[in-house]
């Protein structure tokens, strides 16, 4: 039972960024999905997948994430590591 809930946890309970990374592109295809005329119906069941993991990974992390969004994005070393790029 503890092995179990440790998966589910990993699975459902993301930090911030990856919660991020999934749930945006994730309610975007299902706003394409819904609203497209002629979408192929295997993009429209991976959207509803997707969205619905998202909704689930978003209401467990929102707190993580409005605790990121408010310390700052600026400061998270993911981020700092993307801004150093340079640009071409």
């Amino acid at each position: 039972m503890k092995r179990m809930k440790k998966i589910l946890k990993k699975v459902f309970c993301l930090p911030p960024v990856p919660t991020l990374f999934i749930s945006i592109p994730s309610y975007g295809l299902v706003i394409y999905a819904l609203a497209g005329e002629n979408v192929n119906p295997v993009v429209s069941y991976v959207s509803y997948f997707l969205s619905a993991y998202a909704l689930i990974i978003t209401v467990t992390g929102i707190t993580g994430v409005v605790r990121f969004v408010r310390q700052g994005i600026d400061r998270h070393p993911l981020v700092r590591k993307a801004l150093d790029i340079p640009a071409c």
